[in-house]
């Protein structure tokens, strides 16, 4: 279901861009959308393989050469470093929702 609404938004993205010249503020949902669903699959991938879902590329043992810990790892830094998701929110809070702009964000 997760992966059919980011498909749909996906498009509605599109369409901004064909319409308008850019995305606009509502890609910001795709990108919130996105960082969260990738955290959520490497998550669960690395919940789900148990004591070898810590394993790194290093070893010898680890699943699919590490993929899913360097993934879980990635996912998290991709969405602190910056703040990103929380410029995210922001920037859907004001320009999409037409909340007032928090002063402690960057404008955007």
């Amino acid at each position: 279901m997760r992966a059919r609404i980011m498909h749909y938004n996906g498009q509605r993205t599109i369409s901004d861009i064909l319409t308008h010249g850019e995305p606009g503020p509502v890609s910001s949902v795709s990108r919130l959308h996105i960082s969260q669903f990738e955290q959520d699959i490497h998550e669960f991938a690395v919940d789900v393989l148990g004591p070898a879902g810590l394993l790194g590329p290093g070893s010898e043992e680890a699943v699919q050469r590490g993929r899913w810990l360097y993934g879980f790892l990635r996912t998290r830094a991709s969405t602190i470093g910056a703040g990103i998701a929380e410029i995210q929110r922001n920037t859907l809070a004001a320009q999409v929702l037409g909340l007032p702009r928090d002063p402690g964000m960057p404008s955007v």
